[in-house]
């Protein structure tokens, strides 16, 4: 379902010209590391349930994606750079995305754990002579992959209030609770349905998109998709607040009529 892991090659190739061998040859090794990191991510997860066979195929997939990318770069071409600059991003953003609070003190560093995506993006604008896009073309992934942690942090709140994984609602949450004490599913619901969190969540999806389209204007259907997450936690948003809207008004009418036949 990570969609954008194998479908940024082409999105990016929109206006690049690589033939649509290369392109898939690219997404092809894309998905062999999306693969590879997500098996990497349940590893750190001490309540994931992984086999032997889960950790050996996490090294042949991550084995197949240098493979390709092999094919397609020679050793000292800069390709091998960008890789090496976004190992390190992930490995930061794995290591120390909890400490950091990176959601509240630095957004865009919500997207470190997921910089190996930008590797699809980067190989198609090296292949075709346009590496200068490269800096433009990451932060519009960077701020689309932050758009699409929010999201998923929305639908996984509970799960990761209970296993402690870090989560950028349950962040913005905890810095508007104003305390200290640890947060509890209580209170996160008081904030969602009551205090209207999603619309301010929803608003910094937005903003991420803005910055996105202009970084990188080119990228049309990147930022479709940018905005279908959008759309998803806006209307998310709008849900809550008319649920809640219906509850106030059933609630005031519910104690008129039992005044009234009083």
């Amino acid at each position: 379902k990570n969609v954008i892991s194998y479908l940024l090659p082409y999105w990016i190739n929109e206006h690049a010209g690589l033939s649509s061998g290369t392109c898939s040859k690219i997404a092809l090794a894309c998905s062999f590391g999306m693969i590879s990191f997500m098996i990497q991510d349940d590893i750190m997860d001490q309540d994931a349930a992984l086999t032997k066979a889960d950790i050996v195929l996490s090294q042949l997939f991550a084995h197949e994606m240098h493979r390709l990318f092999n094919e397609l770069f020679e050793s000292q071409s800069p390709f091998w750079l960008y890789y090496g600059r976004y190992m390190r991003e992930w490995a930061d953003g794995a290591l120390n995305e909890a400490e950091c609070d990176y959601y509240a003190e630095s957004p865009l560093s919500v997207a470190k754990k997921a910089s190996l995506v930008k590797l699809g993006g980067t190989a198609v604008l090296l292949l075709a002579n346009r590496a200068r896009l490269i800096p433009d073309a990451e932060k519009a992934v960077e701020w689309t992959l932050v758009t699409l942690q929010m999201s998923d942090d929305w639908l996984d709140w509970n799960d990761d209030l209970a296993s402690g994984s870090y989560n950028c609602l349950l962040a913005q949450i905890r810095r508007a609770s104003h305390s200290e004490d640890p947060l509890t599913a209580t209170t996160v619901k008081n904030h969602i349905f009551v205090r209207n969190t999603l619309e301010a969540y929803a608003d910094q999806a937005e903003r991420n998109l803005h910055h996105a389209r202009a970084a990188f204007p080119e990228a049309a259907v990147l930022h479709a998709y940018h905005q279908s997450l959008t759309d998803g936690l806006r209307a998310a948003a709008a849900l809550v607040g008319a649920k809640r809207k219906s509850l106030l008004t059933g609630g005031f009418y519910y104690l008129l009529r039992r005044s009234t036949k009083t």
